[in-house]
């Protein structure tokens, strides 16, 4: 499945959940960006921090975990798990990449 048919599939399963939907068009925007400055773990630290705040954090914690899974056979992400620094990296290329997707899908999808 390519990254575009990934990310459709994730944001499609956020139509019907309205409180949501709103708040994951919000975070989107800004997590490209947020993984570029934190790093991966870093952007998973603070959303599984806010997981009360934040209704799509959740969502977000696991659309990052499903993508590592899916492309890079990488179980339970939001676990830390010990990656060496090339899969770190490719990991958090392919997150950038998927996330400009996902935002794609949102503006198309979710408004």
């Amino acid at each position: 499945m390519t990254l575009s048919e990934w990310a459709k599939v994730q944001v499609t399963r956020i139509i019907e959940e309205d409180r949501v939907r709103e708040n994951y068009l919000q975070e989107i925007k800004g997590l490209g960006s947020m993984i570029t400055q934190n790093g991966i773990y870093g952007t998973l630290a603070f959303y599984k921090v806010k997981k009360n705040n934040k209704p799509a954090a959740e969502t977000i914690i696991s659309q990052l975990n499903n993508l590592a899974e899916d492309y890079l056979n990488i179980n339970n992400l939001e676990d830390f798990p010990e990656l060496s620094n090339s899969v770190y990296l490719r990991l958090q290329a392919l997150a950038i990449d998927a996330v400009s997707w996902l935002r794609r899908y949102a503006d198309i999808l979710l408004r």
